[in-house]
């Protein structure tokens, strides 16, 4: 699933007996029914006539990125120990009013940093520089 799905809807379906998963809706046929995409068809098919179909639900949509003021970062811990802190080059403002960020890391990619990523991450204000170096201090220890 993308972090924005194009219509503003996802469809959820139940698998596996409890687990639920959610795909993007795509778009809506001309009789306005949600149509997700079938990985092995290769095709869009109605969400309703999918296995395990629950109901549709409705997602923030992006409204624009503005440029992050100077001084953002996002900081955490890799999966070897070392910490990193990326620094946060812009926002996606959603229609629910919520700021997510832009990052720019080592390689120069973009990246939006959302909550299903990694979870020691932690984003600083720019008045959190402090605390920004003594976490890479506490972590080179």
């Amino acid at each position: 699933m993308s972090t924005f799905p194009p219509t503003g809807w996802v469809a959820c379906f139940k698998v596996d007996g409890e687990r639920v998963i959610r795909r993007d809706v795509q778009r809506f046929s001309d009789d306005g029914v949600a149509l997700v995409v079938d990985p092995e068809r290769g095709t869009l098919v109605p969400a309703p006539s999918r296995a395990g179909f629950l109901f549709l639900e409705e997602e923030a949509a992006a409204l624009g990125v503005v440029q992050s003021p100077p001084g953002w970062h996002v900081t955490g811990k890799n999966a070897d120990g070392s910490t990193f802190a990326e620094p946060v080059v812009a926002w996606v403002v959603d229609t629910n009013g919520t700021g997510l960020p832009i990052v720019a890391n080592d390689s120069e990619t973009l990246l939006l940093k959302t909550a299903e990523g990694n979870f020691q991450e932690k984003l600083r204000r720019p008045h959190q520089q402090d605390a920004l170096e003594d976490d890479q201090e506490n972590t080179a220890i």
